[in-house]
């Protein structure tokens, strides 16, 4: 299943500031960018957060996890309550961004760094 298109612009009208994030169709579906870092997707009409040093320690307790598509690497799925929270969403792509940015913080890819979060 792919996401609909209302379901993308709705996404981008909610986190939109209209300077810094952007939405680009991807294989029929969609990545969310921050300052041009991709941070995350949107599949299945849901939202997908790149994990980052930092995003892991904002959300690890509080967003579930799960593959975006077949084959990728698990990011917190960002719950549709959160949407309302414009300022928190935001705050939660800056810091992705600016992680993924700094080349000493790449995405989590480590299989080590993985199992740990999942006994968490």
């Amino acid at each position: 299943m792919s996401t609909s298109k209302d379901f993308a612009q709705h996404i981008l009208d909610i986190i939109s500031d209209d300077k810094h994030v952007h939405v680009r169709s991807m294989f029929g579906e969609y990545g969310i960018y921050y300052d041009g870092a991709m941070v995350g997707f949107i599949c299945d009409d849901t939202v997908f957060i790149k994990m980052t040093e930092r995003t892991v320690e904002m959300l690890e307790h509080q967003a579930k996890t799960a593959s975006p598509y077949p084959g990728a690497i698990p990011a917190f799925i960002i719950p549709e309550e959160w949407f309302d929270d414009r300022d928190q969403m935001h705050h939660i792509l800056q810091i992705c961004a600016k992680d993924i940015v700094d080349k000493k913080k790449s995405p989590i890819k480590n299989i080590k760094t993985m199992k740990a979060l999942k006994k968490s």
